[in-house]
């Protein structure tokens, strides 16, 4: 792990990004996928999914390259019933206002026993892209998801830890990469400390990864 954040911080990728792809790695995607919010369709998470697919579609509401397909996530999608076996959703719903409807219509073009993927930031600045709306919790996804009828629903915390978000936030101003990778480690050495008497340190977390199934 400890070689593999340095490799990443020497790339450029933020904290947050280091920790969310170690997590991915643990994770299979099958069959025909869609990625909505996929940017460019390059994102670094593709390097550490395992990914088991036919093919993949892009989607973003302002793409930049000619394969990715322009989709308002605000409005029902123009995507037949049961079109999908897998749905990413890679730190996309905090820019969504209308959630409910867009989780709604992810139910709805999964096919039988398809599968959510997704993560949001949870404790990070406002990031319009182009807007930035909600910071959301584990308890918000438990509910949200089994009222659309999604099951199996598995939450993961990453970056827990007081000092994991001070290094999400203020690990970043360190513009020297090999600084910044060094204060990375100090503070996560802080919550292995605090973690000892600090009951509440855990409740602390830079983002969230979910994952269910229909």
């Amino acid at each position: 792990m400890t070689l593999y954040k340095l490799k990443e911080c020497l790339n450029g990728k933020s904290f947050l990004r280091v920790l969310q792809n170690k997590e991915f790695k643990n994770i299979s995607i099958n069959g025909k996928t869609v990625d909505l919010g996929a940017k460019n369709g390059k994102a670094s998470y593709y390097r550490f999914f395992n990914l088991k697919y036919s093919e993949i579609d892009y989607v973003d509401i302002n793409p930049t390259e000619s394969n990715i397909l322009k989709l308002d996530l605000e409005k029902n999608l123009p995507i037949s019933d049961k079109s999908y076996n897998s749905v990413l959703t890679i730190n996309l719903f905090e820019h969504i206002f209308n959630i409910q409807n867009l989780i709604e219509e992810i139910y709805r073009i999964l096919d039988d026993e398809g599968k959510l993927i997704g993560s949001t930031p949870f404790m990070k600045e406002y990031h319009s892209d182009p807007h930035d709306f909600y910071r959301y919790t584990q308890d918000f996804y438990k509910k949200v998801f089994e009222k659309v009828g999604f099951v199996n629903i598995e939450l993961i915390l990453v970056g827990q830890g007081l000092f994991h978000v001070v290094a999400e936030n203020v690990g970043k101003l360190l513009k020297i990469k090999i600084l910044r990778y060094l204060f990375w480690e100090l503070c996560i050495g802080i919550d292995k400390l605090l973690n000892k008497f600090y009951k509440n340190n855990k409740n602390y977390y830079c983002s969230i990864i979910f994952m269910c199934e229909k």
